[in-house]
């Protein structure tokens, strides 16, 4: 883990990335920003939480797949902002409840 003064350092290349960028619709501002928080979270994170996050994320992948085949991520976005029920997302997906 990084010590305190490097985590500032980050936090404040973040805030400043994002800042900056906060406007822009410039594709690259938003990778150095992305980039600028990933550096960040790399930084803090403990090696048990790397390792958890590398060992799920291949499973994690596939659900997000399975689901937007299956029309399930679709129904959830065509309801920003609302509370969606599992009879609902079937009805609108087609899929068992």
């Amino acid at each position: 883990m990084a010590t305190n003064e490097e985590l500032q350092d980050l936090l404040a290349n973040v805030t400043k990335t994002v800042t900056d960028n906060s406007q822009s619709d410039d594709p690259q501002a938003y990778d150095d920003a992305l980039a600028a928080i990933q550096k960040l979270q790399l930084a803090v994170e403990k090696p048990g939480d790397f390792a958890a996050r590398i060992r799920f994320q291949g499973l994690q992948n596939t659900a997000l797949v399975m689901l937007a085949e299956m029309g399930v991520l679709q129904a959830i976005a065509a309801t920003p902002g609302e509370d969606i029920t599992s009879s609902t997302l079937s009805k609108d997906s087609g899929c068992d409840e």
